[in-house]
């Protein structure tokens, strides 16, 4: 973690699973962690949360599927997630703990999504 008034770097505990390429994004007190994957394909769902205050990871439920390349955004006290390999865009609850796939089909590529000026935007790759 970078110290933004001292610029110093301290280590924090390690993810319970090791990835690159997991969306990620603040709710609350924590940092939520989405997918990802080990070093090269394929993605992975396994997905986690670090608590700031008490400075540990806990295990989320993971992703309905497999995927990398993710990207995680909150909006209207709700988490979006698109990813590489999210056939559709997904809606995490943070408080119910559950994930609904919205009828808003991706195509196969690093997909983004975004807040900007109070709109949730989604960039769609279609391979």
């Amino acid at each position: 973690m970078l110290d933004g008034e001292t610029g110093e770097l301290t280590q924090k505990p390690e993810m319970t699973v090791a990835r690159t390429g997991p969306g990620i994004v603040r709710w609350a007190s924590k940092v939520l962690i989405f997918g990802g994957h080990q070093g090269s394909p394929p993605g992975i769902p396994d997905s986690e949360a670090f608590a700031l205050q008490d400075n540990e990871w806990n295990v989320i439920p993971p992703l309905p599927e497999p995927s990398a390349c993710n990207n995680a955004v909150s909006f209207d006290d709700m988490i979006y997630i698109t990813g590489k390999d999210i056939v559709d865009v997904l809606r995490y609850n943070p408080d119910t703990m559950s994930y609904v796939p919205l009828e808003v089909p991706l195509g196969k590529g690093c997909n983004s999504v975004f807040v900007a000026e109070g709109q949730l935007y989604i960039l769609n790759k279609d391979e």
